[in-house]
C-alpha cells in the first residue's frame, strides 16, 4: 500500500508541527492522526480461538501500526545494549537476568504475533514484567530505562491491551488538543512505542544511578527532531508499504 492522502496530510501537518515547536515535540493528537490513517478499522482485531491475539488476524490497520512500533523498538535498543557492560561490570550476578530484558520482551511480544504464546504465559508476563521495569531505577539512567518501557509497550501491542492507537480510545475522557504525553502517562493512558522511543533517544539525565532525590530531566532537542524526521518520513512509509 502506498502512502494514502490520510496519512499523506498527517505526515505533513506532524511535520510542520516538530519544525515549529522549540522542544520539537510530535504531539498525541498528531501521532494519533497517524496512527488513524493507517485505516477506520484500526481499533479492530479478532481473537485467535485461544484467546490470544495474532498478527494474521489483525486489520490491515493495525498491522501497519504494529510494525510502525516495531521499527520504533529496534531503533532504540542499541541504547539498551550499550549500557550493558557498565550494568555487568557494577551489578551483582543474581540480577543478570535483567541484561535481555527488551529483548526477552521483544520475543514474547513475537511469539504472540506468530501464535506461539499460551494464555498461562500471557498472564505471568502480564504480572511479571510490570515489576520488572519498576526495579530499573535501581540500575540505569532515565533513557535506558524509557528503551524497556518501549518494548513493553510493544507487548502489550502485540497482545491488543491498552494500545496507543486511535483517537476514539481517549477522546471520550481526554481533550486531545491540550493533553501532553506526560500528563496521558501519569494516567496510565501513553502506551506508545514512538513516544518512548524519542524519550530514549533524546533524554538527558544528569542524576547518579539510584538517586533519591530527582532533578528534572533534560532533553537534546536536535535529537528529538531527528527521531520524529525519521518516523515520519521513513519508518511511517515503510510500515504503509509492508505486504498484508
Amino acid at each position: 500500500m502506498s502512502l494514502s492522502s490520510a496519512t499523506q496530510k498527517a505526515i505533513a501537518l506532524a511535520l510542520s508541527e516538530i519544525e515549529n515547536d522549540p522542544e520539537r515535540k510530535l504531539s498525541p493528537r498528531n501521532r494519533l492522526a497517524i496512527y488513524d490513517s493507517f485505516g477506520d478499522e484500526i481499533n479492530l482485531t479478532h481473537l485467535t480461538q485461544t484467546g490470544i491475539s495474532k498478527f494474521e488476524s489483525f486489520t490491515d490497520g493495525y498491522k501497519r501500526y504494529t510494525y510502525l512500533n516495531v521499527l520504533a523498538l529496534m531503533r532504540v535498543l542499541p541504547i539498551w545494549d550499550a549500557d550493558m557492560p557498565r550494568f555487568q561490570r557494577e551489578t551483582p550476578s543474581n540480577f543478570a537476568g535483567i541484561v535481555q530484558l527488551p529483548h526477552y520482551i521483544l520475543q514474547n511480544a513475537q511469539a504472540t504475533l506468530q501464535g506461539n504464546s499460551s494464555p498461562a504465559v500471557l498472564h505471568k508476563l502480564e504480572q511479571e514484567l510490570p515489576l520488572a521495569i519498576d526495579a530499573l531505577p535501581m540500575f540505569f539512567k532515565y533513557n535506558v530505562i524509557e528503551v524497556a518501557i518501549a518494548a513493553y509497550s510493544f507487548f502489550l501491542t502485540a497482545n491488543h491491551h491498552t494500545p496507543f492507537n486511535s483517537k476514539d480510545n481517549l477522546e471520550r475522557t481526554i481533550n486531545l488538543e491540550t493533553v501532553t504525553d506526560v500528563d496521558l502517562y501519569n494516567s496510565g493512558s501513553n502506551w506508545d512505542v514512538a513516544w518512548h522511543a524519542s524519550q530514549a533517544i533524546c533524554a538527558i539525565d544528569k542524576d547518579p544511578i539510584g538517586a533519591k532525590e530527582r532533578n528534572a530531566i533534560e532533553y537534546d532537542t536536535q535529537k528529538r527532531l531527528e527521531f520524529w524526521q525519521w518516523w515520519l518520513q521513513e519508518a511511517v512509509p515503510q510500515a504503509c508499504e509492508i505486504d498484508i
